[in-house]
């Protein structure tokens, strides 16, 4: 790979991905801040903004094309807004995603696919909110295609059998949230 237009991935946790070539920029998620166990069951969550400015200043990360949330639990979409708000981005997602942009107040408009879902966050969601007031809203793996090379990134720990059986990529991140818990045969399957 050359060094002009090679891919470039920052790995933030969770599964919250920075992908640039350093001309485009996309980040998976975006999920910077860290919500205790406590408050994560029994409090009102919401972005830690200073330690997402941090985070985003120590990563050398001032701009981004998009952000591209999985689903719309608040470990994928919890900071989504405040990040896209700090690095001027598009969010991509769910309706329930995009609820929480508005909510959160999101300025522009942002894009989203029109796939009905059950457990949906059916009007904006002001944050901080409860935990299970951020419903899942549909999950998404994301594709990514470069001249350099391609990767899959498929953030949850669940998925459709044979979804990706004839997909070729270089790099797959894949998520492991709770994988642990499920059957040995989930486990084998995944």
């Amino acid at each position: 790979m050359g060094d002009k237009h090679s891919v470039k991935t920052t790995f933030f946790g969770t599964t919250s991905v920075y992908v640039t070539d350093g001309s485009s920029s996309i980040f998976i998620d975006a999920f910077l801040s860290r919500p205790s166990l406590l408050r994560v069951a029994f409090g009102k969550l919401g972005p830690d903004i200073t330690l997402i400015k941090e985070t985003l200043r120590s990563a050398n990360i001032t701009r981004c094309d998009g952000i591209f949330v999985a689903h719309s639990h608040y470990d994928h979409a919890l900071d989504a807004p405040e990040v896209a708000k700090l690095l001027g981005s598009r969010i991509y997602g769910s309706d329930s995603t995009l609820n929480i942009a508005r909510g959160s107040g999101y300025p522009k408009s942002p894009s989203s696919s029109s796939v009905s879902m059950m457990c949906t966050i059916d009007a904006p969601l002001v944050l901080p909110g409860k935990t299970s007031d951020m419903k899942d809203g549909g999950r998404y793996s994301f594709r990514i295609a470069h001249p350099e090379g391609s990767m899959l990134i498929h953030p949850s720990a669940n998925f459709v059998p044979n979804k990706f059986s004839n997909l070729n990529v270089d790099v797959l991140y894949l998520g492991i949230g709770v994988l642990g818990a499920q059957p040995s045969e989930f486990q084998e399957s995944y």
